[in-house]
């Protein structure tokens, strides 16, 4: 599995879109992974661990809002 190709969806809301990478088996335990500090992306900061992961365990890694293929999010939070 190349770093870059790491299946994606995206969560669709009235603030904004996030992108999500999900990878491994669907009924294997779950593992949430979240970049941290603000100036990276989901990609980024596990890119070489989402792969091992994945073997068994389903892999959730979101890129927060304005970062990596999320949208910049139109809410209070701005």
């Amino acid at each position: 599995m190349s770093t870059t190709d790491f299946h994606r969806e995206h969560v669709c809301l009235p603030e904004g879109r996030l992108s999500v990478i999900v990878e491994g088996p669907a009924h294997a335990p779950p593992v949430l992974l979240l970049s941290g500090a603000g100036v990276d992306s989901a990609t980024m900061s596990w890119r070489h661990l989402i792969p091992d992961l994945a073997r068994d365990h389903r892999v959730i890694a979101p890129d927060w809002p304005k970062q990596g293929l999320s949208t910049p999010w139109n809410g209070l939070a701005d």
